[in-house]
């Protein structure tokens, strides 16, 4: 997992903001939704995607969009714009609570724990695969004389 936390002073020590907060809704102790908060500056943000707010629903039951509306509304003080882009999954949940929504994105949840043996894997692999060709083309057949 990244360092957040380092990765939060690299981005300062450059002159940039990039923050991510995490928060958990939870309704008698039992998770019902995690909400991320990305803070960055207008110059690392292209699509707002990096300075919203996620929300990514767990147990919709007994959740209604009102306490997610008031969650929003305390997490505004993050960002200083008056408008706030919200990405809230799964859909289901906007359709059910009659969320008006612009677009729809597919969520993409990448764990990197592994990312290393895979390309090490794989560059064994292209590696073993590559010098096994080279090989061949340098075999030059010897004609009888």
């Amino acid at each position: 997992m990244i360092d957040n936390d380092n990765l939060s002073k690299e981005y300062h020590r450059l002159g940039f903001k990039r923050e991510r907060i995490l928060f958990s809704l939870k309704k008698n102790d039992i998770p019902k939704a995690v909400i991320m908060v990305n803070v960055s500056d207008i110059g690392l943000n292209m699509s707002n995607l990096t300075n919203c707010i996620h929300v990514i629903i767990l147990d919709a039951k007994d959740l209604p969009i009102n306490t997610i509306y008031i969650c929003l509304s305390m997490l505004s003080k993050y960002y200083e714009q008056d408008e706030i882009p919200v990405l809230l999954y799964p859909i289901s949940y906007a359709q059910s609570q009659f969320v008006p929504y612009k677009k729809t994105y597919d969520l993409w949840i990448l764990n990197m724990q592994y990312t290393d043996l895979y390309f090490k894997y794989m560059d064994n692999l292209f590696h073993h695969s590559h010098h096994e060709k080279i090989q061949i083309l340098q075999f030059t057949p010897q004609m009888p004389t």
